[in-house]
């Protein structure tokens, strides 16, 4: 199958164009001048210019079976923020019409939710994001789920926090990693009982191709495992093998009865999606990269 890949740059984009290349015809796109992924074909365009958008891609209207949109602004910058997540999607969208696109896969997030008013949390879970970058991806996953009406099969895939190669290194699990790597003392904000879930970039892959292959439609949450930063910094420590010092701030946030514990069972269900990187595996991936 011929697919576009925008974002294919990014962190999670390159992932997935490095894994679906080997069995499909893959197209990046990006705002890039020189392509990051190894990729045949590359188209250097910022999708919120919707003129030059529709210049670049024109030519493939009728020859792309699937798009992912993985691209998408993260920022303080609430004009790019809108610009990226809401316009950028909408010009995506609006080629896959005209494109005969069969499938559309979104890379959303899941705390378009806002603040989890319950565990485990499911695709029910009212939404009221709490940022302007979480209103923008859920006002992208409206955009996507329109395209149903034109007959396009579209799956709005929420992911918390990815990690894996090539993550950012601004992140509090790269960054206990490599403070650990160095035996630098790993210093935890607030009372450490915060529980984040952390999905793979490999699981993440697994999820869209299973999603790909299958006929499911719809919003899914495609977890993965749920641990405190607490103990995150103690598997780091003891999967490395760190001499690293671990000590609370004890500074009170309001992250710190926050527990992100995330039900994959829709997705499960409906594709056959299940967690298998562990924690444990993830870190020892992202510490090989270091």
């Amino acid at each position: 199958m011929k697919i576009l890949i925008t974002g294919c740059n990014g962190f999670i984009g390159k992932n997935l164009t490095d894994a679906f290349k080997k069995e499909h015809d893959i197209i990046g796109l990006g705002r890039a001048e020189i392509s990051r992924a190894d990729v045949r074909e590359y188209i250097s365009c910022d999708i919120a210019d919707r003129q030059r958008l529709s210049e670049c891609i024109q030519k493939y209207n009728g020859s792309i079976d699937i798009v992912i949109h993985a691209a998408a602004e993260i920022s303080d910058d609430v004009e790019k923020l809108y610009n990226t997540n809401c316009l950028g999607t909408q010009n995506i969208a609006d080629f896959a019409k005209t494109a005969g696109v069969s499938c559309f896969v979104y890379i959303s997030s899941v705390p378009v939710i806002g603040i989890p008013q319950y565990v485990p949390i499911t695709e029910k879970h009212p939404v009221k994001p709490a940022t302007v970058y979480h209103y923008t991806k859920y006002f992208g996953e409206q955009i996507v789920q329109g395209l149903g009406a034109c007959g396009i099969r579209y799956g709005c895939l929420r992911i918390p926090s990815p990690v894996g190669c090539g993550m950012p290194d601004n992140k509090i699990f790269s960054v206990f990693v490599k403070r650990c790597l160095e035996n630098q003392p790993l210093q935890i904000y607030g009372n450490g009982m915060r529980v984040q879930n952390y999905l793979d970039v490999r699981d993440l892959t697994c999820a869209v191709d299973r999603f790909i292959e299958s006929d499911a439609n719809g919003v899914y949450n495609i977890a993965g495992n749920s641990i405190s930063d607490m103990e995150l910094a103690e598997l780091c420590k003891e999967q490395l093998r760190s001499r690293s010092d671990i000590s609370l701030l004890n500074n009170k946030t309001d992250s710190d009865s926050q527990r992100w514990i995330i039900s994959p069972d829709a997705a499960g269900a409906d594709f056959g999606y299940k967690p298998q990187i562990s924690i444990e595996d993830s870190i020892l991936s992202v510490a090989g990269q270091l």
